[in-house]
């Protein structure tokens, strides 16, 4: 684990929140992705929290990680063997004819 001081931990906050490394995620996401990195200071979840906060576009998204499920279509097969699935598997031992 590296500790960092403070304006190594501004740097890291930045990249890991809007740079090459973030995403715009929120607190618990990007304070984690910190962590997992190997880097850590003792105010590393208040700091995460006013740097994420300030953005006023993640602050909008927070809470709306999942996605709804999309409605299925089915697939209309108007002969047969228009459509076929096959399912590979290797050689069944032992045999089940016997």
């Amino acid at each position: 684990m590296n500790c960092l001081l403070e304006d190594e931990a501004q740097k890291v906050m930045e990249e890991f929140h809007k740079g090459d490394c973030g995403g715009h995620h929120f607190l618990k996401t990007t304070a984690n992705k910190i962590l997992r990195s190997g880097f850590y200071w003792p105010t590393l979840f208040v700091d995460v929290y006013k740097r994420v906060s300030s953005y006023h576009e993640c602050k909008n998204f927070e809470g709306k990680r999942e996605l709804l499920p999309l409605p299925l279509k089915p697939i209309v097969v108007e002969a047969p063997f228009q459509q076929w699935g096959l399912d590979f598997i290797w050689e069944i031992h032992p045999s089940s004819s016997t």
